[in-house]
């Protein structure tokens, strides 16, 4: 297991999956599966884009997201989530739909991901050969509309989401997180 745990994000998934036990678990763009054990009375799974040396022994299906239900063609899932990685798909709707595909009626889809002011950071992050890449970042509305536009509801609930005022974190250098909770229609 490598990589920073973010404390509001694993409490989060804490309240998300106290109960019922044995609930089937997936990440996408896992990594080092920093959050793999928060899940040890559920059926967690991994995944992500490319094999790495980094993080071989830890994820259990490697695959490209834009095709999940072509991975996972008879498995269902209770919750998916993923953490700061939709900034990186190629079509983040795409990617959406394709959880859509594979969660369970009423399967619950978290998106733990950088608000707009962030964009700098990340695009220096993401510098390449002198060129900055653009780093696509939601507005809260900017993912309720690619949520609900792939299947998803929103569900308001206070401890994951606020009105205005979004999760300010100060354990991350980032300084806040967007967090999205949103259930298959």
């Amino acid at each position: 297991m490598k990589g920073k745990v973010y404390p509001h994000i694993k409490s989060t998934l804490i309240k998300e999956t106290k109960k019922p036990l044995g609930l089937n678990i997936l990440e996408i763009g896992a990594g080092g599966c920093q959050y793999k054990e928060i899940f040890k009375n559920h059926k967690y799974t991994s995944t992500d884009i490319k094999e790495s040396p980094n993080y071989i022994n830890d994820i259990d299906v490697f695959c490209d997201a834009h095709d999940l239900s072509n991975y996972f063609k008879t498995q269902k899932f209770d919750l998916v989530f993923i953490v700061a990685s939709l900034y990186l798909m190629n079509s983040p709707i795409r990617v959406c739909k394709e959880v859509n595909k594979i969660l369970k009626k009423d399967g619950v889809f978290l998106v733990f991901d950088y608000p707009p002011h962030i964009q700098k950071d990340l695009m220096k992050r993401h510098f390449k050969n002198n060129i900055y890449i653009n780093i696509p970042c939601w507005s809260y509305d900017q993912l309720r509309i690619i949520l609900s536009g792939t299947g998803f509801c929103l569900i308001k609930n206070k401890s994951v989401i606020s009105q205005r005022v979004r999760f300010h974190l100060n354990y991350d250098r980032f300084n806040s997180w967007l967090i999205i909770k949103s259930k298959k229609k």
